[in-house]
């Protein structure tokens, strides 16, 4: 943990869950063998009845019973199995809620009467007298204590687990305890060890009391995000390379995990937490049979008691899970992991800890997959606000502010959510990579209410998304319609073209958006970027020799087109560059001639009235290829209504081929009339410097530049990556060899897994290129090395691309 992460923590004071502390005055009476002490320093894991009990004390403070019918059972269930709802004179269980409501009243009002002080048993656990100590613990009154020589009773985990209770309740028993106590300790078991965890487990309960465990099942592509997540806390959205490393790690092994949390006691918490669970993971990973060398895939412990909270619960509240949809977070945007970091970096700056900050605005819609984000806004807890800030916007960062206090609002004048409350009830906020992110339903709530033009297109993309006509989930059709628009994807043009899409869905067809400078990350349609207009070319790519006969061989007068350029761009070519841009526009044409054969729309809309240059290449590529052109989307229905569907579905992938397109742009702005395989080996080797992928991009590309054939040592998880990497860049292996002999013979991509002697066999007749897709690439490279493979044949994939 970072020291100004920790010394935040140190003065982030009790679990927010916590009733203020009430003074002293509010306790009536004391006698000689009578203690007094606060209701939360009575926890204790074997005793998790206490925390029902709070919870229901808590909905009827709040005058939420009604509200929360889930507490209410809850209390009931696991007092009607404690005592079967008979004990002195409450001969029901609705004798034990109204006795309830009234002690809470007299406490509430007249405070803890010392005569009635609450028996602890020789083992330091209540004999009696959990409502009493359960309503101070609401209240945040003190409690009168006297030691007694008998036993005390345990209710723990084990208790309400073997009784049926359903996991949804434990989890919350459990999330609350961790929110109430400051001497908790989460553990994570991976699951590379799960043979161990039983004995892991029992390991851990000789050493602190447990508070409950819970075995959680991950999607396989949510994994990785979820790992991320596990570490932000201390790291931060960015986390580190090597946790992108063990990610990818843990992603080839089943997806589950053992989420454990532990109450180790005072005496823990007096020596240090973190102390105390370093020394119980190096006893769990000798326990697991792990050396360090594999420390990575045994155990995670948690260092603070506000860690563990934050990892309750982000495993621990089903809707905290349920938001590690696919769809957003298997590609999250560099730039925005950019700016949350800088923003949990502000917020410490200014003596916040992220804990009591939550993002709200536009950076929510981002991280659940609506749209792009165009800055960081958060609201901070109301003591924060009135001691650093003021109630209106205070900027924090360059891309981060602290808005106007009271976000939540609604049209309706329905009840709104306190800033107070957005940040401390999970019911109102989701984590991402160590932070609060508002619930998006309380964002949209705030659209609604402001209703600019851009709040409205973001309620109906939430809308779309919220029913069945979403075109987002229109993955395959028998043909599909490429729309055309050089303005940038803003929210307005987003909603605009998915009710288009939606309208051409119903004619079994999907909707590709292209020309727009760059395809939004959360763009829910297939998209192709557009070229750049520019002029300029690099200095060490020749020119066409003649663009003017390039483009006559596709129909088209390059003299009349140049002057239409000069036309829509209101400046003429510069006279030195006129052949430059003439070359770009050229090899636009090619490009679109390119993917136009591959998608093979049904039609192209061009709604500008008075085409650009690059929109009348277009024109013309789409009648070179025998494709419609419409300029009314109006005109769609009737031409989808009236053109029959192919016959034998295509099988082209239409995502595969914006995605593809969208990398041809960035060469057309970078080397208008250079080959693509070359344009792209140039391009990688300018950024070679900046980063370890671009430098394998170069080496693999030359390789298939000259000829040699593309080889993946490593059939795992790393494997599958290289194989879409190498997609990417349009390389196709020429087989796939692994270690492990189980794996011999499966399929495995386009190509089935090989034992490593195929490979060196086919050294025999050419020189092939090895790309190592392992975390053990320094074993694989070793023994390519001693088989007399030289170094320029090898080269280490990038693990994350």
């Amino acid at each position: 943990m970072s020291h100004e992460l920790a010394s935040t923590l140190e003065t982030a004071g009790p679990p927010a869950t916590q009733a203020p502390r009430q003074p002293a005055s509010a306790a009536r009476g004391a006698g000689p063998d009578v203690e007094w002490t606060w209701a939360a320093d009575l926890l204790h894991p074997a005793r998790l009845d206490l925390v029902v009990k709070y919870l229901y004390f808590q909905a009827v403070r709040r005058g939420r019973e009604h509200v929360e019918p889930h507490v209410v059972r809850l209390y009931e269930r696991h007092i009607a199995r404690r005592t079967g709802g008979i004990e002195d004179a409450k001969r029901t269980v609705d004798d034990y809620r109204a006795a309830a409501r009234r002690l809470l009243r007299s406490i509430e009002t007249s405070g803890f009467d010392a005569d009635c002080a609450v028996p602890i048993g020789a083992n330091g656990l209540p004999c009696d007298g959990a409502h009493r100590i359960a309503a101070c613990l609401a209240t945040g009154r003190r409690t009168a204590v006297r030691r007694v020589n008998a036993p005390g009773h345990a209710w723990d985990f084990e208790w309400f687990r073997t009784r049926e209770f359903e996991a949804a309740d434990l989890d919350v028993v459990v999330r609350t305890y961790a929110q109430l106590s400051d001497s908790v300790v989460a553990f994570v078991f991976w699951s590379p060890v799960a043979h161990a965890w039983p004995a892991m487990l029992e390991e851990i309960a000789g050493r602190g009391g447990i508070v409950g465990w819970r075995d959680v099942r991950v999607e396989p592509d949510d994994l990785p995000s979820l790992v991320h997540d596990i570490y932000a806390w201390t790291l931060g959205p960015k986390t580190s390379p090597q946790i992108e490393q063990k990610a990818l790690a843990l992603a080839r092994q089943p997806q589950h995990l053992r989420f454990v949390l532990v109450d180790p006691g005072r005496t823990a918490l007096a020596r240090g937490l973190a102390s105390w669970a370093a020394d119980v993971k190096a006893d769990l990973r000798r326990l697991a049979g792990r050396g360090p060398d594999d420390f990575f895939d045994t155990v995670h412990a948690t260092d603070s008691a506000a860690e563990a909270r934050y990892l309750t619960t982000l495993l621990l509240d089903g809707r905290a899970l349920g938001r590690l949809s696919s769809e957003r977070r298997r590609t999250i945007r560099p730039e925005l992991l950019d700016w949350l970091d800088a923003y949990r970096s502000a917020l410490l700056a200014n003596g916040v800890h992220p804990d009591q900050a939550c993002v709200v605005g536009s950076a929510v819609l981002e991280v659940i997959g609506l749209r792009e984000a165009t800055d960081i806004d958060c609201i901070v807890v109301d003591g924060i606000r009135r001691a650093r800030f003021h109630n209106g916007i205070t900027a924090i960062g360059p891309h981060a502010d602290v808005v106007t206090a009271g976000y939540h609002r609604r049209i309706d004048g329905a009840p709104i959510v306190p800033d107070d409350e957005i940040i401390a009830d999970p019911r109102h906020h989701f984590l991402f990579r160590g932070l609060k992110f508002a619930s998006p339903e309380l964002v949209i709530d705030r659209k609604r209410q402001q209703d600019r033009p851009k709040d409205r297109a973001d309620v109906k993309l939430w809308e779309a998304r919220a029913t069945d006509r979403a075109p987002a989930v229109v993955r395959e059709a028998t043909r599909c319609v490429v729309a055309w628009d050089a303005s940038p994807i803003d929210p307005v043009r987003q909603a605009e073209w998915l009710a288009l899409a939606g309208a051409v869905a119903q004619h079994d067809a999907r909707l590709v958006v292209a020309g727009a400078p760059r395809v939004p990350a959360c763009f829910p349609l297939p998209g192709i970027a557009g070229p750049l207009p520019t002029d300029e070319l690099p200095s060490d790519v020749p020119p066409d020799a003649d663009p003017l006969a390039t483009l006559a061989q596709a129909g088209i007068d390059g003299a009349a087109l140049l002057e239409l350029d000069a036309v829509h761009r209101a400046r003429p070519a510069h006279p030195g560059m006129a052949i430059g841009r003439l070359a770009m526009l050229a090899r636009t044409c090619e490009w679109m001639r390119e993917w136009l054969e591959a998608l093979a729309p049904a039609a192209v809309l061009i709604p500008t009235p008075t085409p650009t240059a690059v929109e009348h290449l277009l024109e013309s590529a789409a009648r070179a290829c025998g494709i419609s052109v419409v300029r009314e989307p109006s005109a769609l229905d009737d031409l989808l209504a009236t053109t029959p569907a192919p016959t034998a579905r295509r099988r082209v992938s239409l995502d595969r081929v914006c995605r593809r397109a969208s990398e041809w742009t960035v060469l057309i702005r970078r080397a208008a009339a250079a080959d693509a395989l070359e344009a792209r080996a140039r391009m990688a080797e300018t950024l070679a410097a900046e980063l370890p992928r671009h430098r394998a991009a170069v080496a693999v590309l030359r390789a298939a530049l000259a000829g040699r054939d593309i080889w993946i040592w490593g059939a795992g998880a790393a494997g599958r990556t290289t194989l879409s990497w190498l997609a990417s860049l349009g390389i196709e292996p020429r087989g796939v060899v692994d270690s492990d002999p189980l794996k011999h013979g499966r399929r495995f991509g386009p190509a089935s897994i090989d034992p490593p002697d195929v490979l060196h066999a086919a050294r025999t007749s050419g020189r092939p290129l090895v790309v190592v897709a392992s975390i053990h690439a320094d074993a694989i490279t070793g023994e390519l090395a001693s088989h007399g493979w030289p170094d320029d044949d090898i080269v280490t994939a990038p693990l994350h691309t």
